[in-house]
């Protein structure tokens, strides 16, 4: 009823009024068609006819063919010309309302012409002409069966177009997986004449290809490479020509696991395996202090095996199924967790011979570029992640330039504490002050670094303007130049302590190292507060915010960590508990988060959890902030009291510096003996300082 009546709309006031009087009503215009669709042609009175003496003929007038016919009250389909069988209908119930248009389905391009409907009643005789005037010639075809295909494989989705129009014309031609309505992706896209595949999304790019061969034929089916499981579900082909759109459906249905899918979850089974059944005999071993063959033996294997299968399993999943940025630095992840753990291990920290130690060179190396290390390789995956986003982006000329200078800059922490530690120890030892700061200077790169890293994030963001890019450097160089101030007052205070004689200088020297200590913590404080805010906000409206901000926290919770470790001034549990909590806590979370991930994506063809990033990396900076913590904690509890005793001498000294009121020459009253009281804290034993901790190894 709504069709009739919008055509009935349309009808004009234009009728043929035969000799008799009746009155046929037609439109007033051509009536243009959808090639493969359907059109009505309208016909129609007034006044409705007793059908008992109506009859109706619809015909062809080129070519004389009978379409309808309707006569003595039904309609006579035997008398339909064989190519309108089965096409052509009247609607049987407004026949009696006086309505005797017809339904032409299937448009083909031969229908266009003029056609009549002739109405006959008693002795009359009434017709209008219907014109079709042209034929659209746009049908697209997709698959009318399910696909199916194995993980790894390739499939096709057919999309076939039948158009008046030359495919090279179309306006757009493009492929979008359209099974989640608040979240269609775009796969492909032809757009006057040429391919963009930059418009695909990132799950798709490189996977998904028109043949391009076939598309001046009107096939613009779509290759689907190393078919995934997330890419189960439906996809539409639409197709935009002149000012009318088609489309079809294709469905991929679910894929079962491929030969990778079972043994990335081996993987995760082998370590699930290996950390349950070492836990407890670690923890035995580590309580009772056994440090024999067999117990180290049992500890090493616990701490490299599980992360070693996790890491491959992540790279596998990286392969078939996982974004680029996630896998690689969830696999980085668990690779640096082997070098953290021998950090935290409890048994290097005995006053007790282990047995099956590393050899001095790389017991030492690990000891003392450990940290450095795993931060350079955390921050290498993070440069690889944007670059990858960025591939053919225009600014990935300049963040190629960012990430070498991330590169250096993070390198350079290990090398420096490689020679003073491991190839030039007895150099170092004569000039502890070099050594210091080699130390110190570490911190001050990797800051940094965690600037630049920073930087690299506003190339993949929309939302940056030049104000915050000026903000970034702004600070980042402030901070810089400040830590590099301030990075040799410790070394020019030893050094002075020992050569000169005891004089006023010696106590300033001395206390200026409370000022270093004071600055380099509220630098590293406060350039962490102003990266971790721009983070959020340049990532606010972006799938993978999280995932990057918990990246960041790490990196920065590494950065406060010292290149060393201090002596226990805890109880051994708490220590042992770290351990034990990222020997087998860690790879337990990572191994049921990933075999869980992957059977759910592999049913339910869909991410349950967008970025696992957002489940490794927190588990993983609390073993990191912990560590932190301890090793405060640890400075404080040798070096506190001694840094209190400085604060009160420092009030005392600046109040007894501060002259009176009438009191002109009143510094000039110290005596020799006073000073020499008030700077007997600057010789060197006097009160240890960061980097003149004893430690046991």
């Amino acid at each position: 009823m709504c069709t009739l009546n919008m055509f009935r709309v349309l009808i004009s006031a234009a009728a043929l009024l035969t000799t008799e009087g009746l009155l046929v009503q037609g439109p007033a215009q051509s009536l243009v068609a959808q090639l493969g669709g359907s059109i009505i042609l309208p016909c129609f009175v007034e006044t409705p006819l007793p059908v008992e003496e109506l009859e109706v003929e619809w015909k062809k007038t080129d070519e004389e063919t009978l379409v309808h016919l309707f006569l003595n009250g039904e309609d006579r389909p035997e008398a339909q010309y064989p190519s309108y069988r089965g096409r052509a209908h009247f609607f049987p119930e407004q026949i009696f309302e006086g309505n005797f248009s017809i339904l032409l389905e299937n448009i083909t391009v031969v229908d266009t012409g003029i056609y009549k409907c002739v109405v006959y009643f008693d002795q009359d005789v009434g017709e209008i002409p219907v014109t079709i005037q042209h034929v659209e010639r746009v049908v697209v075809t997709g698959e009318d069966q399910i696909v199916f295909a194995h993980v790894g494989e390739e499939v096709v989705l057919n999309c076939m177009v039948d158009s008046h129009v030359p495919p090279q014309h179309f306006d757009e031609v493009s492929w979008m997986k359209v099974d989640k309505k608040s979240d269609i992706v775009p796969v492909l896209l032809f757009q006057n004449g040429t391919i963009f595949p930059g418009s695909s999304h990132e799950r798709y790019r490189d996977r998904a290809e028109f043949f391009r061969e076939e598309i001046p034929k009107g096939n613009f089916s779509m290759r689907l490479k190393n078919v995934q499981t997330a890419d189960k579900g439906e996809y539409m082909c639409e197709v935009h020509v002149e000012y009318s759109m088609r489309s079809a459906t294709v469905e991929i249905g679910r894929l079962g696991m491929s030969a990778l899918h079972i043994i990335t979850l081996m993987l995760c089974f082998i370590s699930l395996f290996v950390t349950f059944v070492l836990s407890i005999p670690v923890a035995i071993y580590i309580s009772r202090k056994d440090t024999g063959t067999k117990p180290m033996y049992i500890n090493y294997l616990q701490v490299v095996c599980p992360n070693i299968c996790l890491c491959i399993a992540f790279i596998l999943w990286g392969v078939i199924e996982g974004s680029v940025v996630e896998v690689t630095m969830c696999a980085i992840i668990n690779l640096t967790r082997i070098i953290l753990l021998f950090l935290v291990a409890p048994y290097y920290n005995w006053n007790t011979t282990v047995s099956v130690d590393f050899p001095g060179a790389i017991h030492r190396i690990i000891e003392y570029t450990g940290i450095p290390v795993a931060y350079l390789l955390i921050s290498s995956a993070f440069c690889s992640a944007v670059l990858h986003d960025l591939w053919n982006a225009s600014q990935w000329s300049d963040a190629v330039l960012v990430s070498v200078g991330v590169i250096l800059l993070s390198s350079m922490p290990a090398s420096l504490l490689a020679l003073s530690n491991v190839f030039l120890i007895r150099f170092f030892d004569i000039h502890f002050s070099l050594g210091f700061i080699t130390k110190s200077l570490g911190h001050v790169l990797m800051q940094s670094s965690n600037f630049l890293l920073m930087r690299l994030l506003f190339y993949r963001s929309s939302s940056v303007n030049e104000s915050m890019i000026t903000m970034t450097y702004a600070f980042g160089g402030i901070s810089a130049a400040i830590s590099f101030i301030v990075l040799p007052i410790p070394a020019i205070r030893q050094y002075l302590c020992s050569k000169l004689g005891t004089n006023q200088l010696h106590a300033l020297i001395w206390r200026c190292y409370l000022v270093w200590v004071t600055v380099m913590v509220v630098t590293l404080v406060g350039h962490s507060a102003f990266i971790l805010y721009y983070t959020n906000k340049i990532l606010e409206y972006t799938n993978e915010r999280f995932g990057w901000i918990f990246v960041t926290v790490l990196l920065h919770v590494l950065t406060a960590i010292a290149p060393s470790r201090f002596s226990r001034t805890v109880p051994d549990v708490i220590y042992t508990t770290l351990f034990m909590y990222g020997v087998a806590g860690l790879p337990v979370v990572n191994s049921v988060s990933l075999a869980t991930e992957l059977i759910l994506q592999v049913y339910k063809g869909e991410r349950t959890v967008d970025d696992l990033r957002v489940i490794v990396l927190p588990f993983e900076s609390i073993m990191s902030a912990v560590w932190l913590v301890l090793q405060i904690h640890a400075y404080w509890a040798v070096a506190g009291r001694d840094v209190q005793k400085e604060l009160y001498e420092l009030r005392d000294f600046a109040a007894q510096c501060t002259p009176q009121e009438g009191d002109i020459g009143a510094s000039d009253n110290f005596s020799e003996i006073h000073l020499s009281e008030k700077t007997q804290g600057c010789q060197q034993e006097a009160a240890p300082f960061l980097g003149e901790t004893s430690h046991n190894v």
